[in-house]
């Protein structure tokens, strides 16, 4: 989201780059907002529980197997 990715400039100065009023592009982001909390997602930058971090590992590991799998016997 460009609003987040600008982080040092102001919602009229985005706004007015592109071409929206300001308070439609804050309408935009608190929706955009809204809608994260709603489906569980937190901000970017936050850390993975202990658990998240686990089945992260757990599932690339699987994701490694499988490619192997996939792969002919020559290729391998």
């Amino acid at each position: 989201m460009l609003v987040r990715s600008s982080p040092g400039r102001s919602l009229r100065e985005i706004g007015r780059e592109l071409g929206v009023n300001h308070e439609t592009l804050r309408n935009w982001v608190n929706a955009a907002k809204r809608a994260e909390q709603k489906a569980g997602r937190r901000d970017p930058g936050e850390e993975l529980t202990a658990s998240e971090r686990e089945e992260l590992r757990r599932l690339r590991k699987k994701l490694v197997e499988v490619e192997l799998e996939r792969l002919s016997p020559s290729q391998r």
